[in-house]
């Protein structure tokens, strides 16, 4: 008979379903500036990124709180910047 495995952990020792909470990771996240979805890739590849933070956010792991690449990068503001007319095109709608 084959005894099921319950829990898994990763090589680093982090059992995989316990996650740093979103707010934190987010805050992490947006002090590390990076740019783009590529740029979270390289970071997530690296062997910086925390174990308790998932290499693909959108996962499970922060499913209910994902907004997207922006939010979890915090470039949302920058892509406001740099086209402001944007906001002058959608204020006319």
């Amino acid at each position: 008979m084959v005894k099921k495995q319950t829990s898994r952990s990763s090589r680093s020792g982090h059992k995989k379903g316990h996650w740093r909470p979103f707010a934190e990771a987010l805050k992490l996240v947006h002090a590390l500036d990076l740019k783009s979805k590529s740029e979270w890739g390289d970071y997530a590849q690296s062997g910086k990124r925390p174990a308790d933070i998932p290499k693909y956010p959108p996962s499970a792991a922060y499913k209910a709180a994902w907004k997207g690449w922006r939010d979890w990068l915090g470039t949302t503001d920058a892509i406001r910047r740099r086209k402001p007319w944007r906001a002058i095109l959608f204020k006319q709608l």
